[in-house]
C-alpha cells in the first residue's frame, strides 16, 4: 500500500540531478530557458502532428528537442 502508514512525500526527490541535467536550481532554470529560447529560434518548423515521442536521456544530448517539441 502507498505510504504504508509513512507520510508520502508530495514530490519524489530528483534522483540523478546533477548528472543528467544541473543539480542547482538556478543552473537549471537558466539551461530550461536557454533550450527553449534555441528551439524558438532555430529556423526549424516541425511538421503537423498530433503527438510526439521525445527522448529525456541528458538534456545536453536531447534537451533542444524536448524543447522543440513543447513549443510545437
Amino acid at each position: 500500500a502507498p505510504g504504508a502508514g509513512r507520510p508520502v512525500p508530495d514530490v519524489r526527490p530528483a534522483a540523478v540531478a546533477g548528472a543528467f541535467y544541473p543539480g542547482r536550481p538556478e543552473q537549471l532554470q537558466e539551461m530550461v530557458k536557454r533550450l527553449f529560447a534555441e528551439a524558438a529560434t532555430d529556423g526549424i518548423e516541425p511538421a503537423t502532428w498530433a503527438g510526439a515521442m521525445v527522448p529525456h536521456a541528458g538534456w545536453t544530448y536531447s534537451g533542444r528537442l524536448a524543447a522543440k517539441a513543447q513549443i510545437k
